[in-house]
């Protein structure tokens, strides 16, 4: 960009002002602070690049005699380089590279007298200068060239391994944190025999502990396999352990390091050497006295730690690294390691298990016994979203435990889930849910294989013995429905009529306005609609029952639909009459599109004169039903005139309801007519079906004005269609 003179004259006079302050410690921060300015006047200063200010800076800080003012002088060069030299490329930290040897150099000779007229020991005062120590090395690390931070690292462990004043905790805690993982795994044992000689500071300074784990987090990032024998392998995995049990009084530095090596054991060793590992942690901590969170220390003997956070972050570690299968195998010997996490951090985990949880039947009581911890934990006062996330993880956790291999066994699992988790609805729904899906396994079996009819039959028992005590009435009947129409489907007709009965006399118990728990009012009117039209449907298909004849699903129906209290605005009245119009017609012209094994089809029982009978009944209770609701809605009259349309050409006595209907669109007398656009367009659909069904404006015209419309009558056989009236 083009500079104006002004800009650069005015420059050139700050920085001649600038190099007049005596002062270096002024004059160095006060030039920083302008570092970014420096563009104006590179060409009057012959500055080819800004890292040569940026160097000599770094080298001018070297003139600050106290250590520490110096080591932070030199972490606010770093601040300021990362400003006007990260646009210039990725390797910009190579100019760090002096400052930290530097602030390495003050550290290795400090004399006794920076620290002791503070009042502070060493250890103390070098741990002050660790913040900028540890933002110049993450510089170099980060934004160096790989052979630059590889020969940095080299020099700074030969420095420490040469000077015994740089044999430090955190400086080693430092290094490992700070560089690629591939680094400082090829320099291991190097490591490994800085932080056994590694001085233990016991107040400021990083427990070596923490050095061990941050090793341990760089091994475990290596993909597998490690550059190294079975045997090496070993080895350094012993040498590790070897310095983490040596600090018997540390139990949170033991902890801290445990986690690191669980880490690496489940990336690079075998399951048994992590059981091995979690054993000994288990041991560890059952014979260290530790004094509870919230207690003052020394009010309990044994040092002041937070288990539960260390045991929470261990419990992480294993479910993160370690594969499902393994951890619910070894699930007996984590437990201790579980009951010392609070409750909240437990359910956190046991959720997060749950949802690794292996696909297998194998470790059905292990994940039962987690689904009853979350389960036991509600109670009236947990909040909605807790229970339905509850709610969600335990009805996964029961359809990860399926299996078709052992009939007997699933449904003694499915039975134990219904009673150990009985205060979930949802979860009883889904073991009927898994019993159907047995079921399906049970008639497919493999080639050359019968069907177990007998333990079919036992997995409807189930689902008979498990719907009743699904509080949620709309539930619990949708439930029956489901499984009723399953065994209709593979051919248990007993099983199937048992459960629809079941579901029809369920009806009654149904409540239009349901007051949950939480004191909120649920409006069950669309469930129950759901709930009656699908009993409507399964009844059209189901056999004549022995004792209350065809059709006796439907009739049962329509008469609890009359009598029910539905809402003030409810659709459901008409709605389910309209379906059971609809049905009627279908099922009065044998053209019911679906049907079930070993049940006759409708249109064998045309002259079956108490099918007749049933479905003449049918259709008169369903159109007064629908003749009474047609004017408290326009979408009512459309659904009538439809279903109408479906049953005239098999049953012409529907022939007033239909006129009724077609006579309010025809005149416009709907309610709710006018404001309704997509009533609109539903009608002119409705009036173009009803004209090509009655042949026409005539047709249509005729049974608007006619008079000679039969009335609708009982035990009255309907008229057979002929094929010519039935095609069209």
């Amino acid at each position: 960009a083009i500079v104006p003179p002004q800009a650069v004259e005015m420059c050139n006079n700050w920085f001649l002002k600038i190099l007049s302050i005596r002062e270096l410690l002024p004059r160095v921060y006060v030039e920083l602070s302008l570092m970014r300015t420096y563009r104006y006047v590179a060409k009057k200063f012959r500055i080819d690049s800004m890292r040569e200010v940026v160097e000599r800076l770094a080298m001018q800080v070297r003139g600050v005699a106290d250590p520490l003012v110096a080591a932070h002088a030199r972490w606010y060069v770093c601040l300021r380089a990362k400003e006007v030299l990260s646009h210039d490329g990725e390797h910009w930290g190579e100019s760090m590279v002096v400052c930290a040897e530097d602030t390495l150099q003050l550290i290795a000779n400090l004399p006794p007298a920076a620290y002791e007229c503070k009042g502070l020991s060493r250890s103390a005062y070098v741990l002050l200068f660790m913040p900028s120590l540890q933002w110049l090395v993450d510089t170099i690390a980060r934004h160096s060239h790989r052979d630059v931070a590889e020969q940095f690292l080299e020099r700074v462990l030969k420095m420490m391994e040469s000077t015994p004043s740089l044999c430090h905790s955190s400086i080693a805690q430092i290094l490992t944190s700070a560089f690629d993982a591939p680094l400082v795994v090829e320099r291991v044992h190097r490591f490994t025999t800085l932080i056994a000689n590694a001085e233990l500071t016991m107040t400021f300074d990083v427990p070596r502990l923490n050095v061990v784990a941050s090793l341990c987090h760089a091994l475990a990032e290596m993909p597998a396999p490690l550059p190294y024998s079975k045997h090496d392998k070993m080895a350094l995995v012993n040498h590790l352990w070897e310095i983490v049990n040596a600090d018997r009084g540390n139990l949170e530095g033991f902890l801290v390091a445990a986690r690191g090596l669980l880490r690496l054991l489940a990336v690079h060793a075998s399951a048994g050497q992590v059981r091995v590992l979690i054993g000994a942690i288990i041991a560890r901590i059952d014979e260290t006295s530790v004094s509870p969170v919230g207690e003052e220390a020394g009010s309990h003997p044994g040092p002041h730690v937070d288990l539960p956070s260390l045991c929470q972050d261990l419990l992480l570690t294993l479910v993160t690294h370690v594969p499902g299968s393994t951890i619910f195998a070894m699930w007996a010997q984590i437990l201790p390691l579980v009951h010392h996490v609070s409750a909240s951090d437990r359910d956190a985990f046991v959720r997060r298990l749950l949802k690794a949880a292996p696909h297998t039947s194998r470790f059905a009581t292990t994940v039962l016994d987690l689904c009853r911890q979350l389960h036991d934990r509600l109670d009236d006062d947990t909040p909605a979203d807790v229970v339905a996330a509850t709610s969600a993880s335990l009805c996964r956790a029961v359809r990860n435990c399926f299996s078709a291999d052992d009939v007997e066994a699933q449904l003694r699992f499915l039975g134990d889930c219904r009673h150990g988790l009985a205060q979930l609805d949802t979860v009883k729904v889904t073991t009927c849910e898994e019993a159907l899906r047995l079921v399906r396994h049970i008639h497919d079996p493999a080639p050359g294989k019968k069907v177990k009819r007998t333990a079919a039959k036992a997995c409807f028992a189930f689902c008979h013995v498990t719907a009743p005590g699904i509080n949620d009435a709309p539930l619990r009947l949708q439930t029956c429905a489901n499984a009723a129409a399953v065994a209709f489907h593979l051919g248990h007709v007993g099983q199937a009529e048992a459960l629809l009965m079941y579901a029809i006399g369920g009806l009654k118990d149904l409540l239009p306005l349901e007051k949950r728990r939480d004191g909120t009012v649920r409006n069950n009117d669309a469930a129950i609609t759901r709930i009656a039209t699908t009993l409507l449907s399964l009844s059209a298909a189901a056999p004549a029952h022995a004792k209350y004849g065809p059709l006796y699903g439907m009739l049962a129906v329509i008469d609890w639909a009359n009598d029910f209290a539905w809402g003030a605005s409810s659709e459901g009245p008409w709605r389910v009459s309209c379906a059971a119009l609809r049905l009627a017609g279908k099922v009065a012209k044998g053209r019911l599109p679906y049907g079930f094994h070993k049940c006759p089809k409708p249109s064998t029982l045309r002259d079956d004169e108490n099918f007749a009978g049933a479905l003449a009944t049918l259709v008169l209770n369903a159109s007064n039903a629908v003749s009474r609701e047609i004017n408290t809605s326009g979408h009512a009259v459309l659904a009538a005139t439809e279903s109408t349309l479906t049953l005239y050409r098999a049953d012409p006595r529907t022939g007033r309801l239909l006129q009724r209907c077609l006579k309010l669109l025809m005149s416009g007398g709907c309610p709710g007519e006018s404001n309704d656009i997509t009533f609109q367009r539903h009608k002119i659909v409705v009036l173009s079906a009803a004209r090509e069904a009655l042949g026409g404006d005539d047709g249509l015209n005729a049974i608007v004005d006619g008079d000679d419309i039969p009335p609708l009558q009982l035990n009255q056989p309907a008229a057979a269609a002929d094929d010519e009236g039935d095609a069209s």
